[in-house]
């Protein structure tokens, strides 16, 4: 998010030149608020992928069939979030913590073992105005992390995260229970690394004797005596299934697409 630097000036109008006058007989007049809002960005670690666009998602149908599957030959990452400097680790503060905005194409609260649903509108290629049905498929998320005391090495850990509220580390991007996420950093990073290998490519350890979390935490990286390294990455897993399901069966060949949105802040 933007923190806004507020300057607020007064004003008078009055019958005299000056700024504020006792007036004979007033009949009272008009006081103005003005000021200047001047937005000040909040410097973050973090830097952002997402996509890139798959267009070779291609399937075939029988007469009046309106359902076809599609496997994955290979993973399909969607959003990664990581630290932009590899060979710095950052401070906490507040104001850094990446917020996700699915815009209600996954579902937040069906979250298994890092595995929720991906829910997309199917538009004709050519209009988008034209539905044509749904895509659904198997959306993985996880997030890693790891902290440690300024200057007392080892004084930290390293774990898995998910995030309940908003503030939280990724929230809106991952499991809102510690149960419904990966359980170890281990498993995290694997499953991120099987999406993108880049996505955690700048993810390091900040201490080489930290002791990894029995169970997954959230962090809102506001610390500012910790210092921080983290990631996060979602997508679809290679051999995983998507699913389009038609309204209609299809007559002829059908290009087609799908969006999926993604907003991503700081709070």
């Amino acid at each position: 998010m933007k923190k806004t630097l507020i300057a607020l000036a007064l004003t008078a109008t009055a019958v005299s030149g000056s700024a504020m006058a006792w007036t004979p007989n007033g009949i009272g007049n008009a006081m103005e608020f003005t000021g200047t809002l001047t937005p000040k960005d909040v410097q973050n670690p973090w830097e952002v992928e997402i996509g890139p666009n798959m267009d070779a998602l291609n399937g075939s149908l029988k007469p009046n069939e309106k359902v076809v599957d599609i496997v994955l030959g290979k993973s399909l990452p969607l959003l990664g979030i990581r630290v932009a400097d590899p060979s710095k680790k950052f401070a906490g503060a507040p104001g850094i913590a990446p917020q996700i905005d699915y815009k209600n194409a996954v579902n937040l609260d069906g979250f298994k073992a890092g595995d929720s649903t991906l829910s997309l509108k199917v538009v004709k290629a050519s209009d988008a105005t034209v539905e044509l049905g749904t895509l659904s498929a198997v959306f993985t998320a996880a997030a890693i992390n790891n902290d440690d005391l300024i200057g007392v090495s080892g004084r930290g850990a390293k774990m898995s995260l998910f995030a309940s509220t908003a503030g939280k580390g990724f929230f809106g991007g991952l499991p809102k229970t510690a149960d419904a996420a990966l359980q170890t950093e281990n498993a995290a990073w694997t499953a991120i690394g099987n999406i993108s290998r880049t996505y955690i490519a700048n993810y390091t350890g900040v201490s080489a004797n930290l002791s990894a979390s029995p169970t997954p935490e959230e962090s809102g990286f506001q610390d500012p005596l910790a210092e921080y390294s983290a990631a996060y990455g979602a997508g679809l897993k290679s051999g995983s299934t998507v699913r389009i399901t038609l309204d209609n069966p299809a007559a002829a060949d059908m290009a087609w697409k799908a969006t999926f949105p993604v907003t991503v802040s700081y709070q």
